[in-house]
């Protein structure tokens, strides 16, 4: 968290090391995501880490690849990017993660600087 002149802002720098740890334990997430918060919904994400660092935009970022959500089946897991600011809470779940998964590329090239990864 840092603090402007408007108050304190999230940028997502405090969940890197519990993204990490997952990563490193071979653990899935559970992600709460702050935008469901706002309205009124439990938007919830269960995601495999694969990598975290910082996107070409500057922003802290995960690559994970999505096994669920408030939205999505199970069948229809996906790559994304996570926005670590958008990111209300999260915790490490007892559910060994899968990753890496198809498709996963070291050193991925949608982010500028990599602090973790498979």
């Amino acid at each position: 968290m840092s603090e402007g002149n408007q108050g304190p802002t999230i940028d997502g720098h405090e969940f890197i090391e519990t993204i990490c740890s997952a990563l490193r334990a071979g653990k899935r997430l559970k992600v709460v995501d702050r935008r469901g918060k706002i309205y009124g919904k439990d938007d919830f994400r269960l995601v495999e880490v694969h990598a975290v660092g910082f996107a070409h935009g500057g922003f802290a970022a995960a690559r994970v690849w999505e096994i669920a959500n408030f939205e999505i089946a199970h069948t229809e897991s996906r790559w994304e990017l996570l926005h670590l600011s958008n990111v209300a809470e999260c915790k490490m779940i007892d559910e060994r993660s899968r990753a890496p998964r198809p498709g996963y590329r070291r050193d991925d090239p949608g982010m500028k600087e990599i602090l973790c990864q498979i």
